[in-house]
């Protein structure tokens, strides 16, 4: 349960380097949260998925805590329920901005078995073309 914890913040993305370079300045920063499925995208550690694995996790200080505690940091919405494509079957990232869908991921590493004809046809669906 706890062994990884200590890469939790350090996964080197373009992410962990924004916060690394900005996080020390003055300027007051804002994220487009991501959608994030509790269900789907914490389901490891296995842990995560039981009630007590959820409140021992609710106990630790967020840095070393695999589920974000900041307020706002991720939504649960998703783009399928504003009448839009659903881009999460694809392993697309919905961002949004104001509580409204504002843009995606394409996520291109891991996919092996990538689709490209149906990634264009969802991206067409998705700009309305």
């Amino acid at each position: 349960m706890t062994l990884n914890r200590r890469i939790i913040g350090a996964a080197n993305d373009t992410g962990y380097l924004v916060e690394k370079l900005y996080a020390s300045q003055r300027e007051r920063l804002e994220i487009m949260p991501p959608s994030v499925s509790l269900e789907r995208d914490f389901s490891k550690p296995e842990f995560l998925t039981k009630a007590w694995g959820r409140k021992i996790e609710s106990l630790v200080p967020d840095r070393w805590s695999y589920i974000p505690k900041m307020p706002g940091y991720f939504t649960e919405m998703r783009f399928k329920s504003f009448g839009l494509p659903n881009t999460t079957k694809l392993g697309w990232e919905e961002f949004f901005w104001g509580n409204l869908p504002w843009g995606v991921h394409m996520r291109r590493y891991n996919k092996s078995n990538r689709d490209v004809n149906a990634e264009t046809v969802l991206l067409n669906d998705l700009l309305g073309r």
